[in-house]
This record gives C-alpha cells, structure tokens and sequence, in this order.
C-alpha cells in the first residue's frame, strides 16, 4: 500500500493503520492538521516532500502486515 500509487483519501487510511490522530500525522509531516484534513478530503494535493514521508510510513505498515501474515 504505497500512498502515490492510490487517491489522496486514503492518506486517513494510512493514518488509520499507524493509530496516529491528524495531529500526530501532522507533527510527524511538519503540516498543520488543517493539511492533513484537506488531503484526506481530496482538496489538497500532496507535495512531493510529503508524500515520500507518506510512502516511507505506507512500507512500514506494509512490512507490519507481512511480518503478522508469516
């Protein structure tokens, strides 16, 4: 589940899947949660240097969910 390869309205199924609240995301982005609420409405693309943070937090829940299968 990389977030570049699926819509924006799944970042808050990312965050979801890390147990973070918007404002947890956003600290960790350096965003504010107002951000993190327009990208998880779609009405705000996500720059490039987020969304590699997006995608480096999207293969750790990744990895998780391969480790827990084995």
């Amino acid at each position: 589940m990389y977030v570049n390869m699926i819509p924006m309205m799944n970042v808050k199924e990312l965050r979801n899947s890390l147990n973070f609240t918007q404002e947890d995301l956003a600290r960790k982005l350096d965003v504010t949660i107002q951000t993190i609420r327009r990208w998880e409405k779609g009405q705000k693309r996500i720059h490039k240097a987020h969304q590699r943070r997006l995608d480096r937090l999207a293969r750790k829940v990744q990895i998780a969910k391969d480790k827990e299968i084995r």
